[in-house]
């Protein structure tokens, strides 16, 4: 009998894991479409990295 309760643990253990993963995974795709990615002036160095890089 205790193998079936440690098979149901083990699945209760992977399905939080997945939930929490999808979970934390969808903030981090909010935020980088939302644009909090990158400060201004970040963007802006990066232009500058960019624009003399392309030179």
């Amino acid at each position: 009998m205790s193998h079936k309760y440690a098979l149901l643990s083990l699945i209760y253990m992977m399905s939080f894991v997945i939930v929490f993963d999808k979970a934390r995974w969808q903030k981090k795709i909010r935020r980088f479409l939302s644009g909090n990615l990158f400060s201004r002036e970040d963007l802006t160095q990066l232009q500058a990295i960019w624009s003399a890089c392309q030179e």
